[in-house]
């Protein structure tokens, strides 16, 4: 299963734990760039390179959280942005379902099930590919959040996007705190990095990950997050993880985790919400 790719092997130890190397863009160019569907590995792509990465500690601490109702699996057949804004009308259709006329899930075992892909979320992307003024090549940030809300808006709901950037980058106890709240981050990235949830390994004082890193401009839609802390025999503390849980755009692997302070490079990122 992890044999589906060249092999590039590498063990990385940070020497500054602290440190976020989320790189943000805090800028609009004079030409908006372009957010388009990119090859996502390990399924459907190829990646800049596969990694894969022992770390090694004596004791860890993780604080991680990921909403129970997750996110539900739809594809759109246009771009990840469409991709993207639907996931999120979805996800608030459980709660409102005038969002999605006709098409609401149900409660199988104790646990929330999102009805499957039907004509009623194909017409929603049809509406939202129109809203987003969306090209082959994709949308941009600001053509997205408008095609949401008018989307939202035509439904009598409202969306609302605030930004969870801070100093230049993802200011994460912001991103916790929403997330805690039950919403959802939008991310919009240029250069990202997949791990399937099964490809984080943890066994006594390792773990072991398979990192699929890859280029291109790609918006995910975030939900959860793992936070974790690595500790030498001194119980010095010589590495900090943030982790978020995404959908990443794609039907295999649907959600996945995303390393932000290594392999990816945040242009921006907003609590969303509809109410």
């Amino acid at each position: 299963m992890k044999k589906l790719f060249a092999i590039l092997y590498a063990t990385i130890i940070s020497i500054c734990p602290f440190a976020v190397f989320t790189t943000y863009q805090n800028n609009i160019p004079d030409v908006p760039k372009i957010y388009a569907e990119t090859d996502i590995t390990p399924y459907g792509g190829t990646p800049l390179d596969v990694i894969e990465e022992q770390i090694d500690y004596s004791h860890k601490v993780v604080d991680k959280y990921y909403n129970p109702y997750e996110l539900p699996h739809y594809l759109s057949s246009y771009t990840c942005g469409i991709s993207a804004g639907g996931e999120i009308i979805g996800f608030y259709d459980r709660i409102y379902d005038e969002l999605i006329p006709n098409h609401t899930g149900r409660i199988f075992l104790g646990k929330y099930l999102y009805a499957p892909q039907d004509d009623e979320v194909n017409k929603m992307y049809d509406i939202l590919n129109t809203l987003m003024n969306a090209t082959s090549e994709g949308v941009t940030i600001n053509n997205f959040i408008n095609g949401v809300k008018s989307y939202v808006n035509s439904k009598g709901r409202s969306a609302s996007f605030k930004s969870a950037i801070k100093n230049n980058s993802l200011d994460f106890n912001t991103y916790k705190q929403a997330i805690l709240s039950n919403k959802l981050i939008s991310i919009f990235a240029d250069g990202f990095n997949i791990i399937q949830t099964f490809d984080f390994e943890e066994h006594d004082h390792y773990d072991y990950l398979t990192i699929y890193r890859n280029n291109g401009a790609h918006i995910m839609v975030a939900y959860g997050y793992y936070d974790v802390k690595y500790y030498d025999t001194q119980s010095r503390c010589f590495r900090h993880d943030n982790y978020l849980y995404v959908s990443t755009g794609v039907s295999i692997p649907a959600l996945a985790l995303l390393r932000i302070n290594q392999y990816c490079t945040v242009d921006d990122a907003y609590i969303t919400e509809i109410i």
